[in-house]
């Protein structure tokens, strides 16, 4: 973690190892809220999250992102949603399903508020070795490099007095908690190794609720992985340029109708180009006609009926979207994946977008 946050106040004692990043979120949710609380997810959240926070008794709170923001969410948003339950904001980045990567500057911004509201700000970086560059900064001392200078709707600058001493007066412990799977990276899928990095009053919490739920994550893969991940950080890097081919491949393989918002880690997110048609039922016809695996973006965001959608129309228009995963293809299958996308334009003769 020090070479990849370069400048990070971290000590052994700010992590502690889970089976899995799961597990960890699930720990965490355990260890900093009570049935009745609210945690404010982005939508389209990560549905493990969502359901962890169900079976919690704790209320998932929508934040709304846009497409045209590259479903980045924005601070105000979360900021209007905080009420005296709320106990967390919790993003993902790069993100799962859109793909989306969140910004230094943004993922400071989301720090200040949880300072200024008194809550904590969870961030799982599952998909953080794939982005070629530090993800943010908020384990620093000072939060001021990393904050514009310049104002924005969505990022007060740094002139502000009050969040220009909020960044310099930063302890990350009191506020952000860092969730970590190694299965991605380190290609261990189904060994169940995660973390989780907190400050010290979070940690004696989700210690206990660890030693309940898991006694310790699996002996042998700790072992496997103790000496090979400085032996693996080429592979890791090699395996992060060939997403970077593979998204770059995705991009100019799709259709002009179908509308690419947001890539990176493993997935993409992707607006299909059929009108009065569910994500559900494209991603059927996808499998069944043309062998093209995709999840539905229905699976990732709040039912129709909920209040969020403000109506049902709205739910089934938003309900468009596709995520395609392109950590297991390589290029040649990402360019067969745009002949079948156009394949099936012309096939289905359904109504499409002009």
């Amino acid at each position: 973690m020090q070479r990849l946050y370069p400048g990070a106040d971290l000590r052994a004692e700010d992590v502690a190892l889970s089976a899995g990043a799961n597990l960890a979120f699930a720990s965490v949710v355990m260890s900093v809220c009570d049935p009745g609380d609210e945690v404010i997810i982005a939508v389209p959240w990560y549905f493990n999250q969502e359901q962890v926070l169900a079976m919690r008794g704790v209320t998932p709170v929508p934040l709304r992102t846009r497409s045209e923001d590259g479903f980045v969410p924005r601070v105000e948003d979360a900021e209007a949603l905080i009420t005296r339950r709320t106990k967390a904001v919790t993003l993902v980045s790069p993100n799962n399903p859109t793909g989306a990567i969140y910004p230094p500057a943004l993922l400071a911004h989301f720090a200040l508020l949880a300072k200024r509201h008194s809550i904590a700000l969870i961030i799982d970086e599952t998909y953080r070795d794939f982005l070629g560059s530090s993800p943010h900064t908020l384990f620093t001392r000072s939060l001021t490099p990393s904050l514009p200078t310049t104002t924005t709707a969505a990022r007060p600058a740094l002139a502000d007095p009050e969040l220009a001493s909020a960044a310099q007066d930063w302890d990350w412990r009191r506020h952000v908690i860092s969730l970590y799977s190694f299965s991605k990276s380190y290609a261990v899928p189904g060994h169940r190794l995660g973390a989780i990095v907190c400050g010290e009053e979070v940690m004696r919490q989700v210690e206990k609720v660890l030693d309940c739920l898991q006694i310790c994550p699996p002996r042998a893969i700790q072992l496997a992985l103790v000496d090979q991940i400085p032996a693996m950080r080429p592979f890791v890097a090699s395996q992060a340029s060939a997403l970077s081919a593979r998204h770059s491949a995705l991009k100019a393989a799709l259709p002009p109708r179908w509308k690419l918002a947001a890539q990176g880690g493993f997935f993409a997110y992707v607006h299909h180009p059929f009108p009065r048609r569910s994500s559900y039922e494209v991603c059927e016809r996808l499998a069944l006609d043309l062998g093209v695996a995709g999840l539905p973006g229905t699976f990732f965001q709040p039912p129709e009926a909920h209040p969020f959608w403000a109506g049902v129309d709205a739910a089934r228009e938003e309900d468009r979207w596709l995520r395609i995963g392109v950590a297991n293809v390589g290029v040649e299958e990402i360019r067969v994946l745009g002949a079948r996308l156009r394949e099936a334009e012309e096939r289905w003769g359904w109504e499409m977008d002009e």
